[in-house]
């Protein structure tokens, strides 16, 4: 059961490979685009990578805001994985909660050593929980113990 002191949270290896499975279909997205896009876009000799790169973090950060936000804290890696984002108090997801925290999932993966950082937090903390779900009071907890009361949605 979920309490506050004691969340159900997951294994370090489970949140890595639905992640994984996240960065997949990422990727693939990702592809497609830039191959649909003539492979090499250029105006006046410009290379546009750095757009590129642009729409690449936009995607991520999206994906990573919009889908947890839809499908009741999971993505399609987690969803495969059985698990799911909740937040400590038993409150709904917001907006605002997915998007800080997939900018700073965005962000720490992109800052490499913040994120070996954040994930030596995962494996050290009792919890297990990383920077992202400190700065936004959640924790990856197995769908199956994460209950919601339909009347006043709070955690059972």
């Amino acid at each position: 059961m979920f309490t506050k002191e004691s969340p159900v949270s997951v294994e370090l290896i489970e949140r890595v490979i639905a992640l994984f499975i996240d960065e997949v279909l990422i990727i693939i997205g990702t592809l497609i685009i830039l191959f649909s896009s003539n492979s090499i876009i250029t105006i006046n000799g410009l290379y546009l990578e750095f757009i590129l790169a642009v729409i690449v973090i936009l995607g991520h950060i999206s994906y990573f805001t919009f889908v947890p936000l839809l499908w009741s804290g999971q993505t399609v890696g987690k969803r495969v994985m059985g698990i799911r984002i909740a937040t400590l108090t038993g409150d709904n997801l917001t907006f605002q909660t997915l998007l800080i925290r997939s900018f700073f999932i965005s962000v720490l993966y992109l800052l490499f050593p913040v994120a070996i950082g954040s994930i030596a937090l995962a494996l050290t903390r009792g919890d297990k929980r990383s920077l992202h779900d400190i700065v936004t009071s959640t924790y990856v907890g197995y769908s199956r113990a994460i209950q919601f009361s339909e009347t006043n949605n709070t955690l059972k």
